[in-house]
């Protein structure tokens, strides 16, 4: 009866933890979702004022899809209510599925962290294996497998990169190549990261659009407790884009981490040749020094 009653207790507690619109206070004392919500939880306060604000504006361009289409059709977005490409793309692709009379049924949205420790995660890590490093990303699948998705913003707008998507038309997304490498390392493939960095770095160069993008995932690892995959990323950085001192920056910070002093250094000191007033880095060396 006492092992009955305590897996009862304990089922009870996973069931309250996995229940949906989980809101958290942040440091600064902002209120914010993690993990899967429903719709409803966008419409209090305080998302509700942005989320409406940017429902009721948008116009959106009428497309035409098939509602059996739409039946075999499932959408998952992975946003942040802190986030502002959140705040501005969501609202309007909600609004563009209401269009579409898109089934509610065949919709998740899963709210994901911006704390150090779990930065773009979320309490059930349903963004495991999926390649999330920006939000909001929408994830269009038929059949459990995925057809296409939206990255942070539109490459056409919403409504014609959705309809390319349905409509397996070839859609090149924001962020290819942050994605490629996510999806690498998530599938233990870092090594042909590693033995091929320098090549890779040649061939990625022209289709990275800014050191922002490979940065940002640097840090996803890292919050994901992935160093060492961390640092490939910030070491591929530092070379598409040599002139730029916040890549070495990060990269020194991640050697730092990783008890790896000497290396640490040799980025900081990097960073004041490109930035000889760099109060971080000076910083940075001196406790390096102790």
């Amino acid at each position: 009866m006492t092992k009955l009653l305590l897996s009862l207790c304990l089922l009870a507690g996973f069931q309250a933890f996995a229940q949906p619109n989980l809101e958290v206070t942040s440091k600064d004392g902002s209120k914010k979702l993690l993990g899967q919500i429903t719709r409803d939880a966008l419409l209090k306060t305080p998302y509700s004022e942005w989320f409406q604000k940017e429902y009721d504006a948008y116009s959106v361009q009428k497309i035409m899809v098939p509602a059996q289409k739409l039946s075999k059709t499932e959408i998952i977005i992975f946003m942040g209510t802190w986030c502002g490409d959140t705040r501005r793309e969501v609202p309007r692709f909600l609004k563009i599925l209401d269009s579409l009379r898109f089934p509610p049924e065949n919709l998740r949205i899963i709210c994901l962290d911006n704390s150090e420790g779990n930065y773009k995660q979320s309490p059930q890590h349903e963004e495991a294996g999926l390649g999330i490093h920006r939000v909001p990303t929408i994830i269009v699948r038929e059949n459990k497998q995925e057809t296409g998705r939206i990255t942070e913003s539109p490459v056409v707008s919403l409504e014609q990169d959705l309809l390319n998507i349905l409509n397996r038309n070839k859609l090149k997304s924001h962020y290819t190549i942050p994605t490629a490498i996510f999806r690498w390392i998530e599938s233990d493939q870092a090594s042909h990261l590693e033995k091929n960095l320098n090549e890779l770095s040649g061939e990625w160069k022209s289709q990275v659009s800014s050191s922002a993008e490979l940065n940002t995932l640097g840090y996803v690892l890292k919050a994901k407790g992935l160093k060492k995959e961390a640092i490939l990323v910030f070491r591929l950085n530092t070379l598409i884009y040599p002139g730029v001192a916040n890549t070495y920056d990060s990269l020194g910070e991640a050697y730092k981490e990783d008890m790896n002093p000497e290396l640490a250094a040799r980025n900081y000191m990097k960073v004041l040749e490109l930035k000889p007033n760099d109060q971080n880095a000076l910083e940075k060396l001196k406790e390096l020094e102790k």
